[in-house]
């Protein structure tokens, strides 16, 4: 019996849903315990990659950690990397300055022009990239590495769905000749093929004549390339060293590289697993009135259900795949939203008429899917609380 045959509860969705289009199998995991079942505990047979025609062989993000096959040395190489400067303590510890001085020019920005707030949060996570991964500290959202690696994004999104679009289903059609009529998608990934590739090397070279030049502060590429440089290994790391520093991170799905069985439904090998992470933190048979903003629902949880329900294991990928720079990005979140929640009051904007606002939840679409724009209403809470954030940042400048 085959997963399509699956119809597990709520039956009009089910646990697991199985699609096949032109021989590519698919399965899409609805449930946490079944993620963690098979991407964690079965994770040597789940943690290949499938083939990504698209993103990998037409757009050039390969080799990326993101996208490399489970046993290649590739991969092992870039994940030990990135593991040893944004998975371990001691070295996330040493970004500290970086994470408080970026809150806190992330947190006057909102306090002095509020309804700019997307261009805050943009410029506050491209901060922490540029500075932690190459070693460059930019000024505005006008750095013209910011708006490289941007245009890259943009351009890889409108080629279509990661591992979804038609190329990915039916490869040999990436050999379809640019001029034809109907090709503009192969038009669109050669603009963007272009695009990806500079969003690699150009921030490399930048950064690695400041590093030769001894002007630059550490980074994950002035670790690499010491390390490399000392091992006399430089030359032959160089291009992962490359695509290590430009690696993306998304929901790309797992792949399975042996035949499998779960509770009576076959697995067959080369079945692309899809864990559906918007459906597993909305699934109303774990949480309660899962869209409410509650924060306040940990508390009523003990110690061990809390650990369980953590959303940690579910944003942050599953077993072999789960993304290994996961404690930079959790100690940073935590800094920047305990200050916000310190310093701001955050509400409903209100109408003409005094009502409030009460914003849609919609989506944009993108590789990684932003929230669309909506108004709110944000203010310090108090004059001292925007003079205490400006001491810190003056400190932390220092």
């Amino acid at each position: 019996m085959y997963v399509a045959d699956a119809h597990i509860v709520p039956p009009a969705v089910g646990d697991l849903i199985y699609n096949e289009f032109f021989g590519h199998r698919t399965v899409i995991i609805n449930s946490q315990k079944i993620a963690q079942e098979l991407l964690e505990k079965r994770g040597a047979k789940y943690s290949s990659r499938p083939r990504m025609t698209m993103l990998a062989e037409m757009l050039g993000w390969n080799p990326t950690l993101t996208l490399l096959p489970y046993k290649a040395e590739s991969r092992r190489k870039q994940r030990k990397w990135i593991h040893g400067t944004f998975g371990e303590k001691k070295s996330v510890q040493g970004f500290e300055g970086l994470k408080k001085r970026e809150t806190y020019i992330f947190v006057l920005g909102l306090m002095e022009t509020p309804d700019d707030y997307g261009l805050h949060v943009k410029r506050f996570l491209a901060a922490l990239v540029l500075e932690s991964v190459y070693g460059h500290r930019i000024t505005s959202l006008d750095d013209e590495y910011v708006t490289l690696m941007d245009s890259a994004m943009e351009a890889t999104t409108t080629t279509g769905a990661a591992g979804g679009t038609l190329v990915d289903m039916l490869p040999f059609l990436k050999h379809m000749p640019a001029w034809m009529p109907g090709a503009g998608w192969k038009r669109a990934a050669l603009r963007a093929r272009k695009l990806v590739w500079e969003g690699h090397h150009l921030p490399y070279r930048m950064a690695r004549e400041a590093i030769e030049s001894g002007g630059a502060p550490p980074s994950l590429l002035s670790t690499l390339m010491g390390d490399s440089t000392k091992t006399g290994q430089f030359e032959q790391e160089e291009n992962d060293i490359i695509y290590t520093t430009g690696v993306i991170y998304a929901g790309i799905p797992h792949y399975i590289t042996e035949d499998d069985e779960y509770e009576g439904y076959q697995l067959p090998q080369d079945t692309t697993i899809m864990a559906n992470m918007w459906a597993i933190c909305r699934d109303e048979r774990v949480w309660n009135d899962p869209t409410a903003f509650r924060p306040e629902r940990f508390l009523e949880l003990d110690p061990s259900e809390a650990e369980a329900l953590d959303p940690r294991h579910v944003v942050f990928g599953y077993g072999r795949r789960q993304c290994p720079g996961r404690l930079f990005a959790d100690t940073a979140l935590f800094l920047v939203i305990a200050t916000m929640a310190a310093t701001l009051d955050i509400r409903k904007a209100r109408d003409a008429e005094g009502k409030e606002i009460i914003p849609e939840v919609s989506w944009l679409p993108a590789f990684i899917s932003p929230p669309e724009d909506f108004v709110c209403a944000i203010a310090p809470r108090s004059s001292s609380a925007k003079t205490s954030v400006a001491d810190a940042l003056a400190g932390a400048s220092a």
